[in-house]
C-alpha cells in the first residue's frame, strides 16, 4: 500500500509473480532501490531445488520477465527448507537456502546495488543442522550463525566464501533453539537452550565481532 493506505497492486487477489505448473514455495522478499522489491522463491517440481527471483516495480510489474529468472540449482529438493535474503551495508544481497537437518547454501543476487553480472553455483556454508539460520550485516560482509556454528561470509569477485568456523560456543549434545542479536556496540549476544536429561536451562554468550 501507499503512504496513505491506498493499494498500489491489485487489491484482494494480489498480483501474480510466478504461476508456472509445479511447486513454487518459500518466497523471500527484500526492498531494492527506492521503490522496487526483490522476490526470491524455490521450485521443487523436479529432482533439484531451482532458485528463482524477480524484480518488481512499485506497481507489481516484473522487470525480469514473467515467472522470474532462474538463478541456480541445488541437488535434492525438500519442503523442509527455507529461503532468506540478507543485505549488507554496501548494498550486496545474498540468497540463503537452509534445509532442516541439511546444509546451508548461499549465492549472490545483487552486487553494490546492481544485479549480479553472473550467476554462480551456490556455496555450502554450513554442515547439516536442525537449527535456524541467523545472518547479520557487517561492514565487510556478514556474520552467519546456525546452531553453535558461527562464521564470517565475504564476497570475492561475486563469489561467496565462508571463513573457518569461529569457536564461540562448544558444540556438544543438548544445545538447541539458538537465538542471536547484534548490539550497537559491535558486540553479539547469543542465547540458547541447554537440555541435560529432564533439565532445560538457558545459557548465553556475549562477545565482540572483530
Amino acid at each position: 500500500v501507499s503512504s496513505i493506505g491506498k493499494p498500489l497492486w491489485r487489491a484482494g487477489s494480489g498480483m501474480p509473480v510466478c504461476t508456472v505448473p509445479g511447486v513454487q514455495s518459500r518466497p523471500a522478499v527484500i526492498p531494492f532501490g527506492e521503490d522496487k522489491t526483490l522476490v526470491a522463491w524455490q521450485d521443487l517440481s523436479g529432482t533439484q531445488t531451482e532458485l528463482y527471483a524477480d524484480l518488481l516495480n512499485v506497481f507489481g510489474e516484473s522487470e525480469w520477465g514473467r515467472d522470474g529468472k532462474l538463478l541456480a540449482s541445488v541437488d535434492g529438493s525438500s519442503e523442509s527448507q527455507d529461503l532468506h535474503l540478507a543485505r549488507s551495508s554496501s548494498e550486496d544481497i545474498l540468497l540463503y537456502l537452509t534445509r532442516v537437518g541439511g546444509p546451508t547454501y548461499s549465492t549472490l543476487l545483487v552486487r553494490r546495488g546492481e544485479v549480479a553480472a553472473k550467476n554462480t553455483a551456490p556455496t555450502q556454508i554450513f554442515e547439516p543442522s536442525d537449527e535456524d539460520l541467523h545472518v547479520f550485516d557487517l561492514s565487510d560482509g556478514w556474520l552467519a550463525i546456525r546452531g553453535t556454528h558461527v562464521q564470517r561470509i565475504v564476497l570475492k569477485d561475486e563469489e561467496v566464501f565462508s571463513s573457518a568456523p569461529l569457536a564461540w560456543i562448544r558444540d556438544f549434545p543438548g544445545i538447541q533453539d539458538v537465538q542471536a542479536v547484534i548490539l550497537p556496540e559491535g558486540e553479539i549476544q547469543i542465547c540458547w537452550e541447554q537440555v541435560e536429561g529432564i533439565d532445560f536451562d538457558i545459557y548465553g554468550y556475549r562477545g565482540r565481532v572483530e
